[in-house]
């Protein structure tokens, strides 16, 4: 949440247009046929070089694509291992470079629709939060904040927060409602504990009171 859960340490979502509120295998092997070495002078054993030698040489002899690297597009999020194994994959398969990035291009297309569709699903999220008549309205500022405070109360080490937005949960509706009232309840205990005997309900009372 720019606005939300994820604000509290000033992180940003780029694969989801910035985080408002709280993405080997390898062809089978040509077993080799030959490879023995004909017996010679009463000699009766046959030699034969390992199997992966003679797929290599098979494969190297077949006609297959010259030996190639790929680069990942701009803004894909593909680290080098993932690179390294798609390439092998796309020359075992027998993929051109060109086939190859062609194949890479396709994957960065798909990955950019679903990042489209994850802007578009926060911002629901967000306008839903906004409509809500306990947390919205005038009161959407300072439910963000409340949520902002209980989440930090609670994930010392971050974890929940990277999680939430990593995946886009920090603006789900529920979520910040959940944080909000654990924020609230913690400021009404503060409060209490300052002013002295009042009695107060439980903390789980305060954030279920329809429970």
């Amino acid at each position: 949440m720019s606005e939300g859960l994820e604000q509290a340490t000033g992180d940003e979502t780029a694969e989801t247009g910035g985080g408002e509120t709280l993405l080997t295998a390898e062809a089978p092997k040509n077993e080799g046929q030959g490879g023995q070495t004909a017996k010679e002078d009463g000699d009766d054993t046959a030699t034969s070089p390992p199997k992966g030698e003679v797929a290599s040489e098979k494969n190297e002899n077949a006609g297959g694509p010259e030996p190639y690297e790929l680069t990942a597009p701009e803004g894909y999020p593909m680290d080098a291992e993932a690179l390294k194994a798609f390439t092998k994959h796309c020359r075992a398969a027998g993929f051109s470079k060109e086939q190859a990035e062609a194949q890479l291009a396709w994957m960065q297309g798909n990955y950019q629709r679903w990042q489209e569709q994850q802007t578009t699903q926060r911002k629901s999220w967000r306008e839903e939060l906004r409509a809500d008549k306990e947390f919205g309205g005038d009161k959407y500022e300072i439910s963000v904040a409340e949520a902002q405070q209980g989440l930090a109360e609670f994930d010392k080490d971050d974890k929940i927060k990277t999680m939430l937005r990593e995946t886009g949960y920090g603006d789900h509706p529920d979520v910040i409602r959940i944080f909000a009232r654990v924020g609230r309840a913690l400021a009404e205990d503060r409060i209490h504990g300052q002013g002295g005997g009042q009695s107060m309900k439980p903390l789980e009372d305060r954030m279920y009171p329809d429970m």
